[in-house]
Parts: structure tokens; C-alpha cells; sequence
């Protein structure tokens, strides 16, 4: 997956073939409640019995953050891994 960070949206590509792109999702951070470390207490408490869209390389990675935002289909938890890449 790829993640961009652009202007105030989050956007997950597919990379099919190291060439061509896939968008999967779109995600405007101004709804989001919070972002941080998925292993924060504040993501934990909050993550309980909501939809999570997983967007990540796993959970042993330490650059594992999640993102609970609004969306037209109600809360999710958007986890995804953020490097220097990403921004």
C-alpha cells in the first residue's frame, strides 16, 4: 500500500506491478477525532466496537499509527504506517 498525505486528505494506493496505482481509499483528516501511535492508550480506549480498515504492512512495525475519523458509514479505525515517505 502507499500512503500520501496532501492538503487535508489521507490517501491509500494499491501498487500493482512497482507501476501502476490503484486508488483503495480517501479519507479527509478534518474529520478525523484523533491520530496517533496505534498502540497509544487513547486509540485503545477509543477503538472498542467500531469498523477498522486496515492499511498497514502489521502490528509489529513501530511505525504503526491508527486514525478515527468520521465517515459517511459511521466511526472507523484507519490503520496505517507512517515513515518519512508518507509525508
Amino acid at each position: 500500500m502507499n500512503i500520501l498525505f496532501l492538503n487535508t486528505e489521507l490517501t491509500i494506493e494499491k501498487i500493482m506491478g512497482q507501476r501502476k496505482r490503484k486508488h483503495v481509499d480517501e479519507f479527509d483528516i478534518k474529520q478525523a477525532e484523533i491520530i496517533a501511535p496505534a498502540v497509544s492508550d487513547e486509540i485503545k480506549s477509543r477503538a472498542g466496537n467500531i469498523v477498522t480498515l486496515d492499511y498497514s504492512t502489521g502490528y509489529g512495525s513501530s511505525d504503526l499509527y491508527s486514525m478515527i475519523t468520521n465517515t459517511d458509514k459511521g466511526a472507523v479505525q484507519v490503520l496505517f504506517n507512517a515513515d518519512e515517505k508518507a509525508y
